[in-house]
């Protein structure tokens, strides 16, 4: 049988990619929502964005559980890895951020026409 730590480690670590991999889905599409679609009738692309940040958002925080059962500080996350840890956060940040930004700005475009 297996225990409670073995079963939090390996439920974590299927989790996490798949909660990343939703994250891009919803963020890809709502992007291409801006794009083609009408972002000002639907709803839409804000409810994927929300999906969005929820995934970034709960892969972040089992991650971060895992890295705190095994005590790691500040700098041991930042050098986990070799570093990967470190740059995969900012990129779901950065990528979080920017598509939130996309969206804004093509709303303010289509207002203006």
């Amino acid at each position: 049988m297996i225990d409670k730590d073995e079963l939090e480690l390996r439920f974590s670590l299927a989790l996490t990619p798949l909660l990343s991999a939703i994250a891009l889905f919803c963020l890809t599409a709502m992007s291409s929502i801006a794009v083609i679609g009408e972002p000002l009738d639907t709803i839409m692309d804000e409810v994927l964005l929300l999906t969005g940040i929820c995934c970034v958002s709960g892969a972040a925080v089992i991650a971060d559980a895992v890295l705190d059962r095994y005590k790691l500080d500040w700098s041991d996350r930042l050098r986990f890895m070799g570093s990967g840890y470190f740059f995969f956060s900012l990129i779901m940040g950065a990528m979080t951020f920017c598509s939130q930004k996309f969206i804004q700005q093509s709303k303010i475009l289509e207002s203006c026409n």
